[in-house]
This record gives structure tokens, C-alpha cells and sequence, in this order.
């Protein structure tokens, strides 16, 4: 990790003047500091991912390709969500715009992402409905994906460290439900109980 924050760095320190004939080089600089932003995160230093983020444009979304917008969408939220004081708001907006990008160009792993982020927020804020919509819409997307795949990369696919996780915390969601579910009936039998003795 380290050697590759070092090549990373490099990259996105390079000042390359801004014209046709090097607008590759400056997609590839802001998708460096994407890359580097996101193994910041893994290492969670999400102050120096945070500082990465801030030196790409604002302008990134609409002047660039679409998939360096959507991965800087993705990182923005994923940094935010990681984030121990986080604004469940902003992390919203962040998701939501992903969601809405993601579907106006028919990017299914772009939008995948964006419910399974908005299921972790809603799930951060014990709005356990809404994560479990989420969680569904993300999971509705993984099967259309597995019925147009051929069977042999299926397999491929949901050993994806993302698509495992997205399996995972939606059975730790369901335990969870079923756990308050449970602590409900118990907490009803005994009002039930204490009203039949008065």
C-alpha cells in the first residue's frame, strides 16, 4: 500500500497545463487522486483522503468523463459515511446524486453502490426501513446483473469483496430486525401480563 501511495502521489502531483492535447492526462491525474483518495480510506486516514478530494475541481462532474464523476461521487460519500461524526444529510446528498447519475446512464454497479451506501446510512441512523429498502434495491440489481451474465463469470462476480459485503450486512440487518422483533413480543406479553394481574 505504501509503495502504491507513493507512485499515486507523483501522479497527482504532476501540473499539467490545461488543453485538448493533455485533457487525458488530467482525467488520468483526477482518477490517480480518486485512487489515492480511496487508499487513504482503507487505511483510514481520512484526513489525508479528505485533503486528496479537496484538490480535485468542482467541475469535474460536468467537464470530465462520467466514470471519474461517479467515482468522485462515490468516494465523497464513502469518506463522509466513514466519517465518526458524519452528517447523515450530506452523506444523503452525496448517494442520492449518485443514485440519480448512475440511473440517467445505465451504470447498474454505479447505482448498486449508491443503495448499498444509502442502506448503510439509513442503517447508521437506526432508520432500519429504509435500509432494508435499500438494501433489497441493491440486491434486485445484483440479480439482473447475475441473469445477464453467462454462468461461468456468476460466480466471478459474487466473490466481489463489495457484492460479498452487500450479502453480509443485509443478513447482519435481518438479524437485527428479528432481534427487535423478538425484544417487541417479549416486551407485549409482559404488558399483557401486567394488565391481567390488575
Amino acid at each position: 500500500i505504501s509503495s502504491a501511495i507513493s507512485i499515486l502521489k507523483k501522479i497527482t502531483d504532476m501540473n499539467w497545463k490545461m488543453s485538448m492535447e493533455v485533457l487525458n492526462f488530467e482525467v488520468g491525474r483526477y482518477v490517480a487522486q480518486i485512487l489515492l483518495a480511496r487508499t487513504y480510506l482503507l487505511r483510514q486516514d481520512y484526513e489525508s483522503a479528505s485533503n486528496v478530494l479537496k484538490k480535485i475541481p468542482a467541475i469535474i462532474n460536468s467537464k470530465y468523463t462520467t466514470s471519474v464523476g461517479v467515482s468522485l461521487l462515490h468516494i465523497t460519500g464513502e469518506l463522509e459515511l466513514a466519517k465518526e461524526n458524519f452528517s447523515s444529510e450530506r452523506c444523503k446528498d452525496v448517494f442520492n446524486e449518485l443514485l440519480i447519475t448512475a440511473q440517467k446512464i445505465s451504470l447498474p454497479m454505479w447505482q448498486i453502490r449508491a443503495h448499498y451506501g444509502l442502506a448503510r446510512i439509513f442503517n447508521k441512523i437506526s432508520d432500519i426501513l429504509n435500509s432494508e429498502r435499500h438494501f433489497k434495491l441493491s440486491l434486485e440489481l445484483i440479480d439482473n446483473i447475475l441473469n445477464n451474465i453467462d454462468e461461468k463469470h456468476r460466480q466471478l462476480f459474487l466473490n466481489k469483496p463489495e457484492i460479498k459485503s452487500i450479502y453480509s450486512d443485509y443478513e447482519k440487518l435481518k438479524q437485527e430486525m428479528t432481534k427487535e422483533d423478538s425484544n417487541k413480543t417479549i416486551i407485549l406479553e409482559m404488558i399483557k401480563k401486567v394488565l391481567k394481574t390488575e
